[in-house]
């Protein structure tokens, strides 16, 4: 049963950037992004819920552009619409997606560098990740608003980003990899093109949602991809100077951090779960 949460976003949002922070020229091999921060949560969201807050206040503290941009976007839910939501969408889900889309600050930019390089270890995580409730409440966010049957045959959907100034490539087509971090695409081909063409990804995916709901921008029609949700490299070319990638989503995300604030570890191993809900561990690099 859907329940309904009563929101719209009033224009703060200046530009919503579907590409990654870039380097000039710069290559980037496509892979399991290791050092990636990829918590999904699995089997401690009650527990989480109880501690998020705490930490989101302490977090509040000692960052103000964070604390002053969530103030923005709680403030900016003043005219209302009505959203169709799932049952447990609270509104601190609705505001770390606006958050998150406010490129008029380096925020995103910010989690996104933590979520890439900050999960080399659990210590890394404990005291160098600045956003541990923003990205429990983003990552909750995402499994919320995510349709069931979105990893049913035929039930996944395309979508598209550009990037500029970095060149992507796999090491080899077939090869399994993830983005590692939160990554904007959008369901229409020219949007994308607009945020850089020097790779331009063509993705199926099943884990992405779409966020234009939360968007004072709905045209950009973007849908985000969490950090964990596993691709297999189906095609690559080069066109001139553009590098061209097809990602096909296998169904499956695959975590080596899951409940790390409550269990401190990392798992050496890789958890595997499939969107049709089955588990499994998988030895990255086996």
């Amino acid at each position: 049963m859907m329940c309904f949460l009563t929101i719209a976003v009033v224009p703060y949002v200046i530009f919503i950037s579907l590409q990654i922070p870039q380097t000039k020229g710069k290559i980037l091999v496509l892979d399991m992004a290791p050092d990636a921060f990829d918590d999904a949560y699995t089997g401690c969201v009650e527990d989480m819920e109880h501690v998020a807050p705490i930490l989101f206040h302490k977090e509040m503290a000692q960052h103000k552009l964070f604390r002053e941009s969530w103030q923005a976007a709680t403030a900016s839910l003043k005219s209302y619409q009505n959203l169709s939501l799932p049952p447990g969408f609270q509104i601190q889900h609705a505001v770390a997606i606006v958050v998150y889309t406010n490129s008029s600050n380096p925020l995103h930019r910010e989690l996104n560098s933590a979520v890439r390089k900050q999960g080399r270890s659990f210590e890394v995580y404990m005291e160098h990740f600045p956003f541990k409730a923003w990205h429990f409440y983003l990552t909750r966010a995402l499994q919320l608003l995510r349709a069931p049957e979105s990893c049913k045959e035929d039930s996944q959907q395309t979508v598209f980003r550009g990037v500029g100034n970095i060149h992507f490539k796999p090491k080899k087509l077939q090869d399994n990899i993830r983005l590692g971090q939160f990554s904007s695409t959008s369901e229409e081909q020219q949007v994308a093109q607009r945020f850089g063409n020097a790779t331009f990804f063509t993705l199926s995916t099943c884990f992405g949602v779409s966020i234009k709901n939360f968007s004072v921008f709905p045209d950009e029609r973007e849908v985000l991809i969490p950090p964990n949700e596993v691709f297999s490299v189906s095609n690559f070319s080069q066109d001139g100077t553009r590098s061209l990638v097809t990602l096909r989503s296998l169904g499956q995300t695959c975590s080596n951090f899951n409940c790390a604030y409550l269990r401190k570890e990392k798992n050496q191993n890789c958890e595997i779960k499939s969107g049709n809900i089955n588990d499994g561990t998988w030895v990255v690099g086996a």
